[in-house]
């Protein structure tokens, strides 16, 4: 059967050839990811600019990064972190405001070589999609993953590419479902909105071998979708983050999800009320009284707003933040944080120390973490001035971990 009109067919959306501006940032990507895969601590330092040579393109360097998390084996959970940890990266680099990120990129490395990773097949959608390009209902997509068949959910994903006018088109649909996905910790939807993200820049071959570890994954937890209420109802994202802070749950799970619920609903367009809806049923399940009034969060010591909308925070003021919570000063990092909390224009002056000093403790193994750091800070945004209350729970989540060994 022909491509229906309007249309256009997997090879144009998933090209198999780049043009040469294309092939540079590709070939810097392939090449961290490799060297994270093979233990290469040399090598990655040398492309993440560590070493004194000239780093390789951001671009290259986050989507290595992705290339490499999408490739994580977390056993025995079957939950692979990578990809979410790559995303937190991801969304702490902003927080430099334009300064190099390299201690950022130092912490991240020794988590990176240390990850287990399995095998992939980024041909694996050419095969599937064959000659057979005819119009595909979403559903089937949902009803494959849901049987748990991943080469049936291969088949279905590279007919939907084969009959989408975008590749966005389709990630808002793989959201979609991953939203309704109603799982103990809201992993489905952490996990692909995270690959989402990290596969936006992504075409060709690295572009596949992301998307089908994603199908891999999602088929394997073989999640039955959500059963709720018809119709959307209003979700007051505020009033979600105060829920998620009350209950965090295991490893602070409640804010994560609660963060990437909200950029999935972000990025939603088409099927924007049909993923309210869902994530209204997930919130249910995972946050049960989110729907209901809460009492702001409590703040211990608010400082006064300066109204001064500083971008950063000096070296030494940040330096000293970072000193307290590596000596395990969960008193004198408040007051650090507090002396910048109405001052800076946002919270990220503020987080990029936090996630700094949390790469610099706890297992580099442990990529949940920086996951809930860069949640809270999602959180911290949205909340404004309660945002410190989620923060303080921050500054004693790391000064309790102890120190990384070198």
């Amino acid at each position: 059967m022909s491509t229906p009109p309007g249309a256009i067919d997997l090879a144009s959306i998933l090209p198999l050839g780049s043009s040469p501006m294309d092939k540079a940032p590709e070939s810097d990507a392939a090449g961290l990811r490799d060297a994270l895969l093979a233990g290469d601590r040399a090598g990655a330092r040398r492309r993440l600019g560590l070493e004194g040579d000239p780093a390789i393109p951001l671009p290259a360097i986050l989507q290595g990064f992705a290339l490499a998390g999408a490739r994580h084996a977390e056993a025995p959970s079957g939950a692979p972190h990578g990809i979410v940890f790559a995303d937190a990266v991801r969304d702490l680099v902003p927080t430099y405001a334009g300064d190099e990120p390299s201690r950022l990129f130092e912490g991240a490395l020794e988590t990176f070589l240390r990850l287990a990773y399995g095998p992939a097949d980024p041909d694996a959608l050419l095969r599937k999609e064959g000659d057979n390009v005819e119009m595909v209902a979403v559903s089937e997509l949902e009803d494959a993953l849901e049987a748990g068949a991943t080469d049936g959910a291969l088949r279905v994903c590279a007919r939907l590419l084969s009959v989408m006018r975008t590749k966005e088109a389709f990630m808002e649909r793989l959201l979609e479902i991953a939203a309704g996905h109603v799982t103990p910790r809201g992993r489905s939807l952490v996990f692909a909105m995270s690959a989402v993200k990290g596969m936006h820049d992504m075409t060709g071959a690295p572009l596949r071998e992301v998307l089908s570890n994603v199908l891999v994954h999602l088929a394997a937890r073989r999640p039955a979708p959500s059963r709720g209420a018809a119709g959307p109802r209003t979700l007051r994202w505020d009033g979600i983050f105060r829920a998620a802070a009350q209950r965090p749950g295991l490893l602070h799970h409640g804010v994560v999800f609660a963060a990437h619920a909200f950029q999935a609903q972000r990025y939603a367009q088409a099927a924007k009320e049909r993923m309210l809806t869902r994530l209204a049923v997930s919130f249910d399940s995972m946050l049960p009284g989110w729907d209901r009034a809460a009492e702001p969060l409590s703040v211990d010591d608010p400082p006064p707003s300066s109204g001064e909308g500083l971008a950063t925070i000096p070296e030494g003021e940040g330096d000293r933040l970072g000193a307290a919570l590596l000596a395990g000063d969960a008193a004198g990092a408040r007051s650090a944080v507090r002396a910048w909390w109405g001052r800076v224009e946002d919270p990220d002056p503020i987080y990029r120390w936090l996630a700094q000093a949390c790469l610099a403790k706890g297992s580099p193994e442990e990529t949940g973490d920086l996951i809930f750091v860069n949640g809270a800070r999602w959180g911290a945004h949205l909340l404004k001035g309660e945002g410190l209350a989620l923060t303080d729970r921050v500054v004693d989540h790391i000064a309790a971990l102890p120190v990384r060994e070198r």
